[in-house]
């Protein structure tokens, strides 16, 4: 007669548990968790900016989802920067800097480039080498997503809006010297300020 052992039988009752699919969260193609409506859960910190001294601009962004980097943030020399996140189409990037170049204003590039029908799933932000910024938030994002535009910036965040927006925007201001290090400072420390709210 074989002796069973209750803790291994607990332990495998457990994992069969633990690991079918009904317990598992459930994720959309990104890889992005889902919530019980059906909306992926993304929480996203990114900015645009310009320094108008050095005729430098940037972008960068910050998340819980891998690789981002690829995707989000779109910078063109002489030109601007666009952030697409949240339902990300990686395209918008191009495609905007595109529109910026042949002088149209970020506003009507955010028109032109969410005639789609996935428009309130998406958030993007743009900013021309003028320093106009402008961002749209769609409203499947939730209630703590939005955006805040200002002098040579914009910033948009999903689920961390509140003090870490109004933060990371005022850290340092955006007018900056002729130095192309003071430019990266800011937007590392933007989006760390960003994180710790």
């Amino acid at each position: 007669m074989t002796r069973r052992h209750p803790i291994a039988l607990v332990a495998i009752c457990f994992a069969s548990i633990v690991c079918s699919p009904a317990f598992a969260q459930q994720r959309a193609a990104d890889g992005v968790a889902i919530n019980e409506q059906g909306q992926p859960q993304y929480s996203t910190f990114s900015l645009c900016a310009i320094d108008p001294a050095t005729g430098l601009s940037g972008a960068a962004v910050t998340t819980r989802v891998p690789f981002v980097g690829r995707a989000v943030p779109h910078v063109r020399a002489g030109v601007g920067a666009v952030c697409t996140q949240a339902s990300t189409v990686v395209e918008y990037g191009p495609r905007g800097l595109d529109l910026l170049a042949r002088g149209v204003e970020p506003q009507a590039v955010l028109a032109q480039l969410l005639a789609d029908q996935q428009r309130e799933s998406r958030q993007v932000g743009v900013i021309d080498m003028k320093g106009r910024a402008a961002a749209h938030t769609g409203k499947q994002n939730g209630n703590w997503a939005g955006s805040r535009q200002g002098k040579n910036y914009t910033v948009q965040a999903i689920v961390s809006i509140t003090r870490a927006i109004r933060r990371a925007s005022s850290t340092g201001g955006w007018s900056m010297r002729s130095d192309p290090r003071s430019s990266k400072r800011r937007r590392i420390r933007a989006g760390d300020v960003g994180l710790r709210r």
